[in-house]
């Protein structure tokens, strides 16, 4: 066969001539070679042909079934010989063409691969058994804080990672040694600039005949970690929330006895002449009782059990006229608003979010003793899922109140626990530590939220969030403190003896029969007799044995026309509201005034004479 025919009959048989290789007549390798290794057995091959080369010229070889395998990895499957001169002697290697593009191809599908592990998120390194890293994609290097793949090279991986971390790190390596694989290791690596970054890890053992590696994924969980944060805290806050509410009931029933005693000491004194020193001390006495009231409402908005009237209310102008009041208090502080164009309307209980704005501003005032600025901005924003998190609110639109304040800030420690209740970093007396973990609850119970941001020496900012409406607002209606005295029955139910006692001689001071039940069962029964001339039932809704909503229930059944007043030392909020929207006819919050009772017994009394 000629040398053309040859290099045809390779083409037609889609194979490749590779290279050539110049040899002397002895076997030895000239410097031209192209290819630098080449099996041993080609030199006894050319030796035992050489002089037969020289005659004939070219000689062809075909090696179908012994192979000859280069030191690159291609297959020798042909050979073609012949002179370049008298001296030297040509090889033409024949390889086959698929291997050499199968080889392309991988080559390029590593590329490939490599492509996507640069450009990932999630951090991956290659490490020998020692810990030492071995090869490290982009995501990785910054994970370590590092800027170059060479900054790694060679190097422990308990180099960055965090002190308190890296007996664990050491550790876990070993595990996945012997075991093959490791899964949700967490650890935090340590920058060069001190910064730390948890880090979640699976690995993997890659190993063969001669060497063990561990390929290792990572990802950088800090955002993970604060909202895990956020959420242990929101259980705890809800966990002391239930027992702030626990104890707020029964304070509220001690408060009811007190008040009311003193409501008829001093309604009764009041009949009589030259008592006047008597009646101040009596009110002095009722303004503490108040301020302990306020102090069990703030027990309550922490417990989210303490809204009381919602209403349509227009929040820039309740902004605006608590900021002005509060600037006649604290002259010292520069007050600027920065109100929305648009009417902002939330539905809202007026006076607690008054109280979380106060409890604000107070806050504010106490980080700028000596004088500062406080900005007050509102505007309407739309949330998403995202932006809800971790609080339980649902997206939509909401009304927005940014309080910042010029004050000294709050550190890491600080801001972890403002929330929390009985918290506070003034001196013991000077503070209950419950303000803004009321505000917390508040908000939280008007389906809203509190967020903040503080930094030292620069200030901090609060964000009130709270539901938008589109109803009309409706101006709130303060009612007078004034005894109304009139006729009628009332049944009385409270398991409190205490409260049960003083309620009746309220009652009957204020010109009513009163008929009194310490149980729910005891009710049911006196009901029924007197059901005929019972005016009105007023109803403490916890009790034992019979829950209020089930009490609610057995007395409509007795009479569909009952008219209840319901009463707790809790809000409105959970099992009062499900009672009120059965048909159940007022509320009234203990403690409350003999005032208060006066005219909301009236209230409901007036209104029956009017539609029957």
């Amino acid at each position: 066969m000629g040398q053309m025919q040859f290099f045809q009959a390779c083409k037609t048989k889609n194979h490749l001539i590779y290279g050539s290789a110049f040899i002397d007549a002895e076997g030895d390798l000239d410097g031209r070679m192209k290819i630098k290794r080449l099996p041993a057995a080609f030199y006894n091959l050319i030796i035992g042909v050489s002089s037969n080369i020289l005659t004939i010229g070219f000689i062809l070889f075909f090696m179908p079934h012994t192979e000859l395998l280069l030191g690159t990895g291609n297959r020798i499957v042909a050979m073609l010989i012949g002179p370049a001169s008298m001296v030297l002697f040509t090889v033409f290697l024949v390889l086959i063409k698929q291997h050499l593009e199968s080889k392309t191809a991988l080559l390029r599908s590593e590329e490939k691969y490599r492509r996507l592990v640069e450009t990932t998120k999630t951090g991956c390194v290659i490490i020998d058994a020692m810990g030492r890293v071995v090869d490290a994609n982009t995501e990785y290097i910054r994970l370590t804080g590092h800027q170059m793949l060479e900054d790694l090279l060679g190097r422990s991986l308990t180099e960055w990672t965090a002190p308190h971390d890296r007996e664990r790190m050491a550790l876990e390596i070993q595990h996945c040694i012997k075991q093959g694989s490791v899964r949700g290791i967490e650890i935090n690596y340590n920058s060069p600039s001190g910064a730390l970054t948890p880090i979640e890890m699976n690995a993997t053992l890659l190993s063969d005949s001669e060497n063990s590696h561990i390929l290792s994924l990572c990802w950088d969980i800090s955002d993970r970690k604060k909202m895990e944060s956020k959420i242990t805290q929101a259980q705890k806050m809800d966990s002391i929330g239930i027992l702030a509410g626990c104890i707020t009931h029964d304070f509220n029933n001690l408060l009811m006895a007190i008040q009311g005693r003193l409501s008829l000491l001093a309604f009764e004194m009041a009949k009589e002449k030259n008592l006047s020193d008597y009646q101040e001390k009596i009110k002095k006495a009722d303004t503490y009782l108040v301020r302990a009231a306020d102090l069990t409402a703030n027990l309550l908005g922490f417990a989210r059990k303490g809204k009381i009237e919602v209403i349509p209310t227009d929040v820039n102008q309740l902004v605006s006229q608590h900021a002005q009041m509060f600037s006649r208090t604290r002259k010292e502080i520069a007050i600027t608003q920065e109100l929305s164009k648009d009417r902002l309307v939330a539905e809202i209980d007026r006076r607690q979010i008054e109280q979380v704005l106060l409890n604000i501003y107070v806050n504010a005032a106490q980080a700028m003793p000596y004088g500062g600025h406080l900005h007050v901005r509102t505007i309407e924003i739309s949330l998403s899922d995202s932006d809800v998190l971790p609080s339980n609110a649902s997206p939509g639109v909401y009304v927005k109140i940014s309080i910042t304040d010029t004050g000294t800030g709050m550190d890491k420690e600080v801001q972890t626990r403002i929330f929390e209740p009985f918290f506070t970093t003034k001196e013991m007396g000077c503070g209950t530590g419950l303000g803004l973990a009321s505000a917390f609850g508040i908000i939280q119970n008007h389906n809203g939220f509190i967020s903040f941001e503080s930094e030292i020496k620069k200030g901090t900012t609060f964000h009130v969030f709270l539901p938008a409406s589109r109803k009309t607002p409706k101006e709130e209606i303060p009612a007078a403190e004034k005894i109304v005295i009139s006729t009628g029955t009332i049944l009385l139910v409270d398991d409190e003896a205490m409260v049960a006692e003083v309620g009746a001689e309220i009652l009957n001071a204020l010109g009513y029969e009163a008929l009194v039940a310490l149980s729910g069962q005891e009710a049911l029964d006196i009901y029924e007799i007197n059901q005929d001339k019972i005016d009105l039932v007023i109803l403490d809704m916890i009790m034992p044995g019979i829950r209020g909503d089930e009490m609610f229930d057995r007395l409509r059944q007795i009479n569909p026309k009952v008219k209840v007043l319901l009463s707790s030392g809790y809000s409105i909020e959970g099992q009062a509201s499900a009672i009120m929207a059965k048909g159940c006819n007022g509320f009234i919050q203990k403690p409350y005034s003999m005032a208060a009772l006066s005219q909301k017994i009236s209230e409901l009394l007036e209104a029956h004479k009017v539609t029957s």
